[in-house]
């Protein structure tokens, strides 16, 4: 082998926050976690600037580079040549830069890896021992209905009937092309169903729940599961009843019942819960038959548990009188997190190196904004009929990525206008911390049209269509966004094997971190 590198064992939680394991972490029921922290080795990582959504920040792990490097910058990042569009941080990256799994594999090592984007296959045959993705092809969404409807799923030509027969168990009636199948399902649990005879096809994950009014079925988006190689393991165990989607949407559209800050009863919370430990057990499941085939010298995994949650509970700290309400919910999260960390640990030969690390926190958000109609009273903006910007009559504009990005194509002298003008309004809306940057250090990446950079106010969502209202409340409980030093946007470094001293602070340094180990 060329160059000498640890045998590695690394996994990404998303949206661990390093602020949340100090508020909830219990030393009794999180023994794992706690020696980690009372032993040094679990760190606070810094979100990364400017944009900390999921795309760049894995994109900066996984590379070792910084965003000026890469150019990603957001889950959308504005494109180059036409500075109006855009494109998806996950669908299209720089492949010329070298991932970790690259480098190994290129020095002859063997890797294996779980559900991880920016995979050029065709860079890392043929050490690639074994590859599992679920988030290429879209199978169906979730949905929730009540048990007096029939639920439909279109995708599959399946429609379910429901006959309650008590608050213990409800008979469902499952048609599709290939016939009818009778399934008798316990109430407050996730069962997987299969198919009327479709061996081939994924089950579907369903859920019969009370929302505080009504008995109501939900049944789990899905995915299609692929593994290279096909005679995988771990495909023969997962490819029919893998979930990588909980019920965040019903939850937030209020299908599960009224949330505990609308003074619901917790139903809402429970149900949403129920669901998220399904997606916890198929990834922590997945982990642990991964991580022990002992067929590799480099595995990369991915967790989304966490961040699929507090994206829904995070803001209900501040809305809740309950505290215990919000203890138990927060404590639910981080058990489940104890598990993959004791799992991973567990699984550790002599000699091996562990890497447990977060993307990003998850700040609490209460309002959502609306900044184009700012720019469009001022005359900086004008929409076309269907409400997109007419870029032809626009000289500034929040971009409709979404990253925080400012679209100007004015003169010096009313850039400086325009700036000041968004910096009142926030103040104006009583929000305070709002800066605009200039990302001189992107030029590779971006057009001269979209050099500024919006950081916003903490607590506030961002949002460039139009609205009837500027302001208005968030329908997310938690986000992650722009950079900003909220404590609660620090990630977390969890680490086995490796020093505990002069640790990184920014996600781009663990890679050289693992290596100088």
């Amino acid at each position: 082998m060329a160059i000498s590198l640890p045998r590695l064992k690394w996994v990404v939680i998303d949206g661990l926050s390093f602020e949340c394991l100090k508020t909830y972490l219990c030393p009794q029921t999180m023994p794992v976690l706690r020696q980690m922290m009372t032993s040094n080795c679990l760190t606070a990582l810094e979100p990364l600037y400017p944009n900390c959504q999921t795309p760049p920040s894995l994109f900066s792990i996984w590379s070792g580079r910084q965003s000026e490097e890469h150019g990603i910058l957001g889950y959308d990042t504005p494109d180059t040549d036409v500075f109006s569009t855009f494109h998806n941080g996950f669908t299209a990256w720089p492949s010329h830069i070298d991932m970790v799994w690259d480098k190994y594999a290129r020095a002859g090592y063997r890797v294996r890896l779980h559900h991880v984007p920016f995979v050029d296959e065709a860079k890392i045959t043929p050490q690639m021992v074994a590859r599992s993705d679920v988030y290429s092809q879209r199978l169906w969404s979730s949905q929730t209905v009540p048990l007096t409807e029939v639920l439909n799923i279109a995708p599959l030509s399946v429609s379910i009937a429901f006959s309650q027969i008590n608050e213990q168990r409800t008979k469902l009636l499952i048609e599709s092309p290939n016939g009818k199948v009778c399934h008798l399902v316990s109430n407050n649990e996730v069962v997987d169903l299969p198919l009327p005879d479709g061996e081939s096809l994924p089950h579907l994950s369903v859920l019969i729940s009370n929302n505080g009014q009504e008995w109501v079925c939900s049944v789990l988006g899905k995915n299609a599961y692929r593994a290279s190689p096909t005679v995988d393991t771990v495909k023969n165990r997962h490819q029919l009843t893998f979930c990588h989607e909980a019920l965040t949407q019903s939850y937030r559209n209020g299908l599960l019942g009224d949330k505990l800050s609308q003074s619901g009863g917790g139903e809402a919370e429970e149900a949403l819960l129920l669901s998220l430990e399904k997606v916890h057990r198929c990834f922590l499941e997945e982990l642990a038959l991964g991580y022990s085939q002992d067929d590799a010298d480099l595995y990369v995994g991915y967790y989304p548990v966490f961040d699929l949650a507090l994206h829904e509970v995070l803001g209900l700290q501040a809305l809740v009188s309950s505290t215990s309400q919000v203890t138990k919910i927060m404590t639910q999260l981080l058990l489940w997190v104890e598990e993959v960390v004791h799992t991973l640990t567990t699984s550790l030969d002599e000699g091996e190196v562990l890497v447990m690390n977060s993307d990003h926190g998850m700040q609490p958000i209460q309002n959502t904004c609306y900044l184009n109609n700012l720019m469009a009273e001022k005359g900086w903006l004008r929409f076309k009929e269907g409400g997109e910007i007419d870029w032809s009559n626009t000289v500034a504009a929040y971009h409709p990525a979404e990253n925080g990005t400012l679209s100007i194509l004015a003169d010096q002298f009313d850039t400086e206008a325009i700036i000041t003008d968004i910096l009142d309004w926030f103040e104006a809306l009583g929000f305070s911390g709002a800066k605009v940057v200039r990302l001189d250090d992107h030029q590779g990446v971006l057009s001269k049209e979209n050099r500024y950079f919006l950081i916003p106010p903490d607590g506030l969502r961002v949002k460039a269509n139009q609205s009837v209202d500027a302001l208005c409340s968030s329908a997310k409980s938690g986000d992650h966004c722009a950079h900003s030093n909220h404590p609660w946007l620090k990630g977390v470094l969890m680490t086995s094997g490796l020093p505990t001293v002069e640790r990184p602070r920014h996600l781009h340094q663990i890679l050289n971190f693992i290596e100088e180990g």
